[in-house]
């Protein structure tokens, strides 16, 4: 159980506390004074020590709490970033979602989100003719749950990681639909994931 500082300090006032009563109660006896002075100087010193020890158990509990925290956080980080690199490169390519490469060594997040870009830049309407085909619509509507149960996984991180990946599903949702224009959905969809990819390169706190 970790004391807060204020009880570790409460250690130390009461051994003083206890120390200095000694040492007013017993001034005038001086066998039972000496004895006395000494059990206070020891109780002191003990009770020193003792919120001594017990700071440095609760600092190690603590680091060890951060450090399992931060590395639970950094393997939801990296499933979130295995999924969103298959994302960009369906959307680059308007084709089928390669689920087979989160396994395998597939392109990183970077370069797919790059390959996005361009293709986003050089080949625009090309792209938008190709989301809109109904075939990589059944892909996103099939492929939808994939990507809704990593919620869970985003809301361990941050709240932040959550509103991203949040407004992720819900451009798989609208890319599944007949509802919105491919051109609004190409940059809602660059937009999330810049957003996301600020997030991925920032230190988990």
């Amino acid at each position: 159980m970790k004391l807060v500082s204020s009880e570790k300090n409460l250690l130390i006032l009461a051994g003083i506390v206890f120390a200095l009563t000694s040492i007013f109660l017993t001034k005038n006896y001086d066998d039972f004074s000496s004895t006395l002075r000494g059990g206070a100087y020891e109780g002191l010193v003990f009770a020193s020590f003792l919120a001594l020890l017990l700071r440095h158990v609760s600092s190690n509990i603590e680091e060890k709490r951060k450090k399992l925290q931060l590395k639970e956080k950094t393997q939801a980080r990296d499933s979130l970033i295995r999924v969103i690199s298959i994302l960009c490169e369906a959307y680059h390519k308007g084709g089928v979602f390669h689920w087979t490469k989160l396994i395998k060594n597939a392109d990183t997040f970077e370069q797919n989100f790059e390959k996005f870009k361009k293709a986003k830049k050089e080949t625009k309407k090309e792209l938008e003719i190709k989301l809109n085909e109904k075939f990589f619509k059944n892909c996103c509507e099939q492929n939808l749950p994939i990507v809704l149960a990593h919620i869970p996984i985003a809301e361990k991180i941050s709240p932040k990681h959550l509103d991203v990946w949040v407004g992720i599903c819900s451009i798989v949702s609208l890319t599944a639909s007949d509802s919105v224009f491919p051109e609004i959905l190409l940059n809602e969809f660059e937009e999330h994931i810049s957003e996301f990819a600020k997030l991925s390169v920032a230190i988990i706190e």
